[in-house]
């Protein structure tokens, strides 16, 4: 599994046209999608919840 310094290093090395359009929590979301992870299921993985996450 990909780790988030991997996905922050393949957002500035694959994806620099994207830099100015995409933010990175967008850039993120989608990964996770194109992977067939929702946020909340990673979010899990990591240990954090929606309760927390909203704080």
């Amino acid at each position: 599994m990909n780790t988030l310094a991997t996905l922050a290093a393949d957002y500035e090395d694959h994806h620099v046209a994207d830099l100015r359009t995409m933010p990175p929590h967008e850039f993120l979301a989608a990964h996770l999608e194109n992977i067939g992870m929702s946020g909340s299921i990673w979010g899990e993985l990591i240990g954090i919840d929606r309760s927390t996450a909203s704080r």
